[in-house]
């Protein structure tokens, strides 16, 4: 999978969706990777933010379908995904907890649009972004064990200066061009493989960035459960 949906374009199923309901384009290639990763066993996870789009485009049907069919094909995607069983528990109650409450009546078909936007733009796609290329290129690849645990470090604190907002999203393009491909339409796909020279050189890139950041040479736990509870409470506290 891989794109959006646009302004007056049929979902999957039909439904065209609300021009209002469509979050704006980013123009970064470190923010158009995180559509392109939609391939990726983890980010199954970001299911919901489709299912939420669904939900909008069946309004006549939106609480049989929170209820039944998204809910259940987003906590699907989460329980294949590569998290740990305790963050897995942790996504599925924020789903839970949206549907409840929209189920309920407590929030409104805009607030549910507000966490979809949200979710979109939040720190949470950053962590997807840096636990799918550890998990698609870097454990699998021929680089040195020294030289995973390095990089895994790297994302970290490449992961860690964009939420502390010392590394712009714009700043990584140039590295994630050695992961990922340029479509004639400005989009981005991830590369089906990425020989070791590369991501050598993609590495590398990252180093850079946090070194001239001054992030920190340490662990940084990334916690996508603590991003996605986040980004719902922030979503929620605007009325």
């Amino acid at each position: 999978m891989s794109g959006t949906f646009g302004e007056g374009q049929p979902n999957p199923h039909g439904d065209v969706v609300p021009a209002e309901l469509v979050p704006p384009r980013q123009r970064s290639v470190a923010t158009t990777c995180l559509i392109g990763c939609l391939g990726m066993t983890l980010v199954l996870m970001l299911v919901l933010a489709g299912g939420i789009w669904l939900i909008y485009a069946s309004r006549d049907k939106i609480k049989a379908f929170v209820s039944d069919t998204a809910r259940e094909a987003i906590v699907s995607g989460i329980r294949e995904s590569e998290l740990d069983e305790e963050e897995k528990r942790a996504v599925i109650d924020q789903v839970d907890r949206v549907a409840d409450l929209y189920k309920s009546g407590e929030i409104t078909t805009e607030q549910l649009g507000r966490i979809m936007e949200e979710l979109a733009q939040s720190p949470l796609m950053g962590a997807i972004v840096v636990i799918s290329i550890e998990s698609q290129y870097l454990h699998p690849s021929g680089l040195s064990d020294e030289e995973k645990q390095q990089g895994q470090r790297t994302m970290q604190r490449v992961y860690r200066g964009v939420l502390e907002e010392k590394i712009q999203q714009e700043e990584l393009d140039d590295a994630l061009e050695y992961v990922a491909d340029r479509r004639d339409d400005r989009s981005i796909e991830w590369k089906a493989a990425v020989k070791d020279d590369e991501l050598r050189e993609f590495l590398r890139l990252l180093q850079e960035r946090a070194d001239a950041a001054g992030i920190p040479d340490e662990p940084f736990e990334i916690r996508i459960s603590e991003q996605f509870q986040m980004a719902v409470d922030r979503a929620l506290a605007k009325q």
